[in-house]
């Protein structure tokens, strides 16, 4: 049954996950070049004083994209399913509805992994190509908190999606971008950051069960 879940998964999700990478590496490649292009051209204070004071030497682009990664991998892996119906007979296998959710959630997250530990070896390698290894370090560092952002903006617009009022998608999505905007505001390189990222990502992934129970109920 996973397997057969997983495969039904894929076949919604596989275009969109395949732009997502696209993105990605298009963002990652233009990074590098420019950040080639600046250390050519600039003296190593300016480049410090551009590239490491600011806390991030590749596009700040490489923070958004990740959450962008986790609302379209939900979107396309659940508006089909909610749009035409797909999902109430989904919920009505037999199997336990929290079962089929969290085979659903775990593709999902899975994928978002998958994404992630392929966009940070690629990363790593161009970086060290100029960049000596704390720098690196210190980019991968950022690149990991901001891909765990990505599994808190999956679960939440999950949420949004499974609910079939307006007035849960609304108290979802706010809830969302308060916690996603919480993230934003809390201090890089500090081990309270990453608890509080971790804290929301285990918080968060209760969301598509209580939308999915609404769901099935009809509320």
């Amino acid at each position: 049954m996973l397997s057969s879940m997983f495969f039904k998964e894929y076949t919604k999700t596989r275009v969109g996950i395949i732009a997502t990478i696209v993105v990605i590496m298009a963002v990652i490649i233009s990074s590098i070049v420019s950040l080639s292009h600046d250390i050519r051209i600039m003296s190593a204070t300016q480049f410090l004083s551009m590239r490491v004071v600011s806390g991030w030497t590749v596009s700040q682009l490489l923070k958004v994209i990740p959450i962008v990664a986790g609302v379209v991998l939900a979107i396309v892996q659940y508006v089909p399913e909610a749009a035409y119906g797909r999902l109430k007979l989904t919920l009505h296998l037999p199997l336990k509805e929290n079962e089929i959710i969290a085979m659903m959630c775990v593709y999902g997250w899975l994928v978002l992994v998958v994404m992630t530990v392929v966009s940070i070896l690629v990363l790593t390698i161009m970086e060290m190509q100029y960049l000596p290894i704390e720098m690196v370090g210190r980019d991968i560092s950022e690149a990991v908190r901001w891909s765990m952002c990505s599994l808190v903006a999956y679960n939440f617009t999950t949420s949004c999606t499974l609910e079939r009022q307006t007035g849960g998608r609304i108290r979802w999505g706010l809830t969302g971008l308060a916690v996603i905007g919480a993230l934003f505001l809390l201090p890089r390189a500090a081990m309270e950051t990453y608890i509080f990222t971790i804290v929301f990502v285990i918080l968060s992934s209760a969301a598509p069960f209580v939308s999915a129970r609404r769901y099935k109920v009809g509320l």
